[in-house]
């Protein structure tokens, strides 16, 4: 290699180095000077006056107790206006909705 582009390179790395270390020295110490503060001005106060985020709880259910407890316990019912005892509508149920038959498939 030439003599110059030897000089050129080791002055381009030297000077990376240089900068580089100057930026980490600069960062390092501006790091070192900042400090946070934590204001609390109370750690109890009445709970209207609190922020809290809203929460939606979606019923992810397709039936509802009421139906479970008329279709599987005799005292609520034993038959209803619909024209359907409770064994077609236990056997139903348990077609559509744990044996997972197609609506058309769970005739009743």
């Amino acid at each position: 290699p030439h003599p110059v582009q030897r000089t050129y390179w080791i002055s381009i790395i030297c000077g990376s180095i240089l900068l580089g270390s100057y930026f980490v020295y600069q960062n390092l110490d501006q790091f070192l000077k900042a400090y946070s503060t934590t204001n609390i001005d109370t750690t109890t106060g009445p709970l209207q006056e609190g922020n809290f985020p809203k929460l939606v709880i979606c019923n992810s259910y397709k039936v509802r107790q009421s139906f479970l407890d008329t279709i599987f316990n005799k005292s609520v019912i034993t038959d209803d206006d619909s024209g359907y005892d409770t064994h077609e509508l236990q056997e139903a149920f348990v077609k559509h909705f744990i044996k997972g038959y197609k609506e058309e498939e769970a005739d009743i």
